[in-house]
């Protein structure tokens, strides 16, 4: 019985030793679990300014006015609904638990320098700068670390999505986006033919006879809100053959193929050109026998 009661003691002292060790070593550890807070204090309506640094990107978002831009490192309108929630999620950011207090541990975190750094402004001073790291064991959770402390927090949210983009992404790939009943007429060009869509009494007549509603419909919608895939900033030397165009509401659409199953696409509205891809342009770029009935 003795003997017996030995060696249960034995394996209790083994287990523990065995757990104190799991518990200090490298990993994901559960150090405390806290009454739930902001990660961050946040007034949305005085974020006047994001910078964003992440292994694919530098960003800088500013506020001009009640419209976000892109300031560096070009100077671009900024995709609003992207800032916004990425403002909201500051705001948001609940804190969960406490995992780790070892800067030897912030590699498996990410919260190091492969994590996304953030530097968040209110009222033109710089009130913030956090670390976003991986998502954490549920993927609706982040870790994440202020930068200038060791703690690092599991916090509610994922943070990955809406801070870690390349920066096309929080540009506004906005070509044209116009309300559908102001298109009234379609002038078509393109190295094959033209032809000639208007809209009269209700009736869609396609070069004076009648068009089929459907497909005139789906160019309709796609013409009346044109989205980028990406923007070609540099200059285009020499510049690019037209190989259609479409004039429509007091504006024109110029698409030239780049050979890729791309095309660039330039609106009479602004000097940028945008990159395409081809089955986005294939929504618009129809043929006079697609339309008709």
């Amino acid at each position: 019985m003795k003997k017996n009661t030995y060696l249960l003691g034995a394996v209790l002292l083994i287990l523990l030793v065995a757990a104190y060790y799991v518990m200090n070593m490298p990993g994901e550890v559960n150090k405390s679990t806290e009454q739930s807070r902001l990660f961050l204090s946040v007034d949305s309506s005085a974020v006047d300014k994001i910078e964003v640094k992440s292994q694919t990107s530098d960003v800088t978002l500013e506020k001009v006015g009640s419209t976000w831009y892109v300031s560096s490192p070009v100077y671009y309108r900024a995709d609003q609904q992207a800032v916004a929630r990425a403002v909201h999620a500051c705001k948001a950011l609940l804190v969960l638990n406490l995992v780790s207090d070892k800067p030897e541990k912030f590699s498996l975190f990410h919260v190091d320098s492969t994590g996304t750094l953030v530097h968040l402004f209110q009222n033109g001073t710089m009130k913030s700068a956090f670390v976003i790291g991986k998502m954490g064991p549920d993927y609706t959770d982040s870790y994440v670390r202020m930068a200038d402390a060791n703690q690092v927090m599991l916090a509610k949210g994922v943070l990955e999505y809406t801070f870690s983009r390349q920066l096309k992404e929080w540009r506004d790939r906005t070509i044209i986006n116009i309300p559908r009943d102001e298109i009234t007429g379609v002038s078509v060009r393109n190295g094959k033919e033209s032809y000639q869509l208007a809209k009269k009494d209700s009736v869609w007549l396609l070069d004076g006879k009648s068009a089929k509603l459907s497909a005139v419909n789906s160019l309709i919608a796609s013409l009346s809100n044109v989205q980028a895939d990406d923007f070609e900033d540099s200059a285009l030397t020499p510049a690019p053959k037209i190989s259609s165009s479409l004039s429509f509401a007091g504006m024109q659409l110029r698409f030239a193929e780049d050979g890729k199953d791309k095309y660039y696409v330039q609106a009479s509205n602004s000097a940028q050109w945008f990159i395409v891809e081809g089955w986005r342009a294939k929504e618009i770029l129809k043929e006079k026998k697609d339309l008709l009935e």
